[in-house]
């Protein structure tokens, strides 16, 4: 028997989640869902295979607390289907030191090359320190030969209040010691409600594409964001897609410290790994 599972929420300056950050039917945790993970959940089905206890979780598909024949049809059909072609955004790159500064840029901008998109908070230390070690791996990557894979971040339309100071440079005691070279853009609204008084009301509610509304509580709206919408994101989210806008990976950095000082490097160099072989 399984418990509960994939439940994420975020309040206020918390993060509640119990969910390790992996895409559906990815039951041999490798970032992918494909022809061998259905082998695996086959085998464990069988009793030829054994699972962790994440690995069960991930292998129920069906949230039906068992693994079963239900779950091997929905990754069957997942994995027939190929991969996800993301959505297209376009949003204007705000970072002044970016070879692209000034111009809209998102996935169509970036076709024919593999890329990696963040979305994180300006002001939070966290997402700060997570886009740093994008930009050091970005730099490296250029550094070994491989100019064609693009990294971008994004912030949230509810923190576009937050300075970006911290976001775009490396800072000690907030201030700028050195500066980052990745682009950085501002996410927008798709939708605009103004009628909605009180955040219960706000959240009861839907725009007309079905996606839950978000509410800004510090103008009294209510808003659809519009990458951040679109891709479905969690905060510190990185997704990774393929030359032709397909999605390889999406890996949340909450849960996966990408710093070289954690996990002994390992989440760093997989993030790497993914990014070469996207290519």
């Amino acid at each position: 028997m399984l418990g509960n599972v994939g439940a994420t929420s975020i309040r206020g300056e918390q993060i509640f989640t119990y969910s390790p950050g992996l895409p559906d039917g990815d039951v041999n945790e490798d970032y992918s869902t494909d022809v061998l993970d259905v082998v695996l959940t086959v085998g464990y089905i069988l009793g030829n295979e054994e699972l962790t206890y994440d690995q069960q979780i991930i292998a129920d598909i069906n949230r039906d607390n068992s693994i079963d024949i239900m779950d091997i049809v929905i990754l069957v059909e997942a994995v027939l289907e190929g991969p996800e072609v993301m959505p297209d955004f376009v949003l204007e790159d705000i970072n002044p030191e970016s070879e692209y500064y000034g111009q809209d840029i998102g996935p169509s901008f970036f076709e024919g090359q593999v890329s990696g998109y963040y979305f994180g908070k300006a002001g939070w230390g966290t997402c700060q320190h997570r886009f740093g070690v994008l930009n050091n791996l970005y730099q490296e990557l250029v550094s070994e030969g491989y100019d064609d894979i693009k990294i971008m971040g994004v912030n949230a339309k509810q923190y576009d209040y937050n300075s970006d100071t911290c976001m775009l440079c490396d800072c000690d005691s907030g201030s700028c010691i050195e500066d980052r070279i990745l682009p950085w853009a501002q996410d927008t609204l798709d939708f605009v409600y103004d009628e909605y008084e009180e955040e219960s009301i706000c959240e009861d509610n839907y725009s007309e594409d079905g996606d839950e509304l978000v509410w800004h509580s510090s103008d009294d709206y209510c808003f659809d964001p519009y990458a951040w919408g679109l891709w479905d994101v969690l905060i510190r989210d990185f997704f990774i897609l393929d030359r032709n806008g397909s999605l390889v990976a999406k890996i949340n950095l909450t849960y996966n410290n990408p710093d070289q000082n954690e996990n002994c490097g390992n989440n760093y160099d997989l993030i790497k790994e993914l990014l070469i072989q996207s290519r």
